[in-house]
């Protein structure tokens, strides 16, 4: 949430945008792709071991803090639904080309609870309505391979695109704030060896956002983020179950997106924000 710095003003019209356009948006993104990647692999383009689809149940955060001591602003809370697929140039094993690459599209919506202020700082709770899309694009270079263990290094660049729509209440006019973020990661992921087709795999690293826009409906601004980094981590257990042909795997993620306090525009700020996203994912 932008606030003035300072003072706040409480007198601010909103306007917001209707969730319905930017839900259709996302989901017209999406199952087009997925229709795509579904037709190659009918058509052998692909192969049930390259081309991975998957539901991610995930626990959302959000905060927002005055200062760099941990004064907190605003937090909101809540249950989120992603789905998605991942399209890997081979499977994930310990043996093969020590060089891979794979793409993720994912989209995602839910509504979580808001505990906060208005911009005029008058204490609010009521829920924020959130939809969004993410483009994942990686590159694999094995480091380490041996008997006991691989390990690979890991490259990335990932596009978020989402919707922040804060919900009215009797007190306070709710309004829209759309985000587009570009960010590069780095990271290890360490594949023990397992006397099974079951495989484990553990991966951390670090992101930093390069690319950071926030644009507020209330008050027609557009703000910067300052990047900062942040990090995840995620463990992996494939080929746990089959299924039709294929097999059923979990991962466990945690991500960890922040930044620092914008620059000002027109008198606004975006306070210092941090996003954690944890959550259990299903692979088939």
């Amino acid at each position: 949430m932008p606030y003035q710095s300072p003072p706040y003003s409480p007198n601010i019209t909103a306007w917001a945008k209707p969730m319905w356009q930017a839900w259709v948006c996302v989901w017209g993104v999406f199952f087009p792709l997925f229709a795509a990647a579904d037709m190659g692999l009918q058509a052998g383009v692909f192969t049930k071991d390259t081309l991975r689809f998957y539901l991610r149940p995930e626990y959302f955060i959000w905060e927002e803090y005055a200062d760099a001591a941990g004064t907190r602003l605003l937090q909101e809370t809540g249950a989120r639904v992603r789905v998605g697929f991942n399209f890997a140039s081979q499977q994930m094993t310990r043996l093969g080309d020590p060089t891979n690459w794979n793409i993720d599209v994912s989209v995602f919506n839910g509504t979580v609870q808001y505990d906060g202020a208005t911009m005029a700082g008058i204490p609010l709770t009521t829920s924020t309505e959130y939809n969004g899309a993410n483009a994942t694009l990686s590159s694999e270079i094995r480091i380490a391979d041996s008997q006991k263990l691989a390990a690979d290094f890991i490259l990335s660049v990932m596009g978020d695109i989402w919707s922040r729509q804060i919900v009215s209440t009797a007190n306070a006019t709710g309004y829209t704030e759309n985000y587009t973020i570009v960010t590069a990661t780095g990271g290890v992921r360490i594949l023990p060896a397992l006397n099974s087709k079951k495989q484990i795999a553990v991966e951390l690293g670090l992101r930093y956002p390069i690319y950071t826009q926030e644009d507020v409906s209330v008050v027609n601004i557009t703000l910067n983020p300052t990047p900062a980094f942040g990090y995840y981590g995620k463990l992996d257990l494939a080929n746990l179950v089959p299924f039709k042909q294929r097999s059923v795997g979990l991962a466990l993620t945690y991500d960890l997106i922040r930044f620092d306090q914008s620059p000002p525009a027109y008198g606004y700020i975006q306070p210092m924000s941090k996003m954690q996203l944890i959550g259990l994912q299903i692979n088939f």
